[in-house]
């Protein structure tokens, strides 16, 4: 008697997806971790990787003009490349970590141990690091869900992608607001503008004066200037861009910059606020390599659309909030 074998290949597509999931069929790679979240009723959940969620699709060309060079689609490597690009916190460097189970903790060094020159063969002073109360990393739930045509996925690679990519903006505008924002409301992890210690500049009729003198401030706590970073909203954007600094001369904003530093963009952050610092400096968190896709074909099976549900849960934290400037209502 023939033995049968059932092949557990990865899925190519969400919609490839979701027919397995409908046909209870195996998932291959994509099976749920343990400890992921149950699917609600009528739905199948599975963990897939931040890669395969964040593979983009290329125009691929005529052969003997490039074309053949790139591949049909290009995966991303991990969590903080392929939220890139959909996240300015994730664009301006923040340190991301897998964490582990419960409430992890980063420590804090307070008190910096200091080298010094020592002569031949004499000893040097012993200096040791003082470690000051450590951060502690919440986990906080995310999810965005997505309903989509099951008769556009199957007609348009197109509509795949768009897909993925609104899910994973989705994804990085939740995480901006998070990391920007106040936050602590209800399930919002706590914001850069809602933790105490940070430099604190009113922006009532901002100067660029002021500016330098914060940027001093910054610069100050032993930030490099080459990994600083503004953050600001389009709205302070136009502002500053046609702000001058002094009568006749350049404006604030330069060529997407001030003075040397770059200035990166969010609709998601605080309005009328500019933020300033080294963004390797905040720790985003995720509880776990790979977010669950909750696939629900059934709940809309009559119209003929799929329901797609990203779950994942980040902890933010900011273990030198002294870093970072907070330049609050810009005028």
């Amino acid at each position: 008697m023939a033995r049968l074998t059932t092949i557990m290949n990865t899925p190519g597509t969400l919609l490839e997806l979701a027919e397995r999931a409908a046909l209870q069929g195996p998932l291959g790679d994509f099976e749920p971790q343990r400890g992921a979240p149950a699917a609600p009723r009528g739905g199948f959940a599975a963990s897939v990787p931040w890669e395969w969620l964040s593979t983009r699709a290329l125009t691929v060309g005529t052969a003997g003009a490039g074309g053949n060079t790139a591949a049909s689609t290009t995966p991303i490597i991990n969590i903080a490349t392929s939220l890139r690009g959909f996240s300015v916190v994730m664009d301006a460097g923040a340190t991301v970590v897998d964490a582990g189970a419960g409430v992890s903790q980063i420590a804090v060094v307070a008190t910096a141990p200091s080298a010094s020159w020592v002569a031949e063969n004499a000893a040097d002073t012993a200096s040791e690091p003082v470690f000051s109360a450590p951060v502690a990393l919440t986990p906080c739930s995310l999810r965005v869900t997505a309903v989509a045509s099951r008769a556009l996925l199957r007609q348009s690679p197109v509509a795949e992608h768009g897909l993925r990519t609104e899910l994973l903006q989705a994804v990085g505008r939740a995480i901006d607001a998070a990391v920007l924002g106040a936050g602590g409301v209800g399930a919002e992890p706590v914001g850069l503008a809602g933790t105490t210690g940070r430099i604190q500049q009113s922006g009532t009729s901002l100067t660029f004066a002021t500016v330098c003198d914060v940027e001093r401030q910054v610069l100050a706590t032993g930030a490099r200037v080459e990994r600083l970073r503004y953050i600001t909203d389009p709205a302070t954007r136009e502002l500053l861009m046609t702000r001058e600094r002094a009568a006749g001369s350049l404006h604030i904003i330069e060529a997407d910059k001030i003075g040397a530093i770059p200035v990166g963009y969010s609709n998601d952050g605080p309005a009328a606020a500019m933020f300033l610092g080294d963004w390797s400096g905040i720790v985003v968190a995720f509880y776990g390599p790979r977010p669950t896709v909750v696939v629900n074909p059934f709940r809309y099976a009559t119209s003929g659309f799929i329901e797609f549900t990203i779950h994942t849960e980040v902890g933010v934290g900011i273990p030198r909030p002294g870093a970072f400037a907070h330049f609050a209502s810009v005028t």
